[in-house]
């Protein structure tokens, strides 16, 4: 299905609304903070393209879609980044305490309004020699935090827990098909 740009939600609406529905409170839970975790837009595509695949409307799946479609979504869950964007911060220690001290210094003399980058430099250079110093201390300073990517995390623990929770999700993919087609239908 083609990516087009999502001006309504009615999918995730009806998503989050059969998500109270579920029995366990705690399963509930979960699936609604991972689920939150897409951008409004991607979770309205997904769903979107779910119930294409229910109704045997892909390209590609047909017929075998109709049949097919929850284990075709639960497979794709491991063979692709459903959860994307998710970070975690981590970090790291680059400054020795000598260098932060050092750091402090020169960001509060080198953030003066009157501080002058170019004062006592050499001919051959563009700033002096201490406001040098403070670049490169500040450029390490900004890579002690380190981004590293959790969505893969994310996704091990969605498909393990629609691989636990005795149909859950799917009872609530078919409550929010159903109501979008009497939504429609009532139009």
């Amino acid at each position: 299905m083609k990516k087009e740009k999502i001006t309504s939600f009615p999918f995730s609406v009806l998503f989050f609304e059969a998500l109270k529905r579920i029995k366990n409170d705690s399963i509930s839970h979960i699936y609604y903070h991972l689920f939150s975790l897409l951008k409004p837009e991607d979770l309205e595509w997904q769903l979107k393209y779910l119930f294409e695949l229910s109704e045997g409307k892909d390209e590609f799946f047909k017929e075998y879609g109709k049949e097919e479609w929850f284990a075709i979504f639960h497979k794709s869950i491991r063979q692709s980044d459903f959860i994307q964007e998710c970070y975690q911060k981590r970090g790291i220690e680059l400054l020795t305490d000598d260098e932060n001290k050092e750091f402090r210094f020169l960001c509060n003399k080198c953030r003066t309004k009157d501080y002058d980058k170019t004062k006592n430099k050499r001919e051959d250079q563009l700033f002096s020699d201490e406001y040098l110093r403070y670049l490169d201390l500040s450029g390490k300073k900004r890579r002690e935090v380190e981004e590293y990517s959790i969505g893969g995390h994310l996704d091990s623990i969605l498909w393990n827990m629609i691989y636990v929770d005795e149909s859950e999700l799917y009872n609530v993919f078919l409550r929010m098909f159903s109501e979008y087609k009497l939504e429609k239908t009532q139009k």
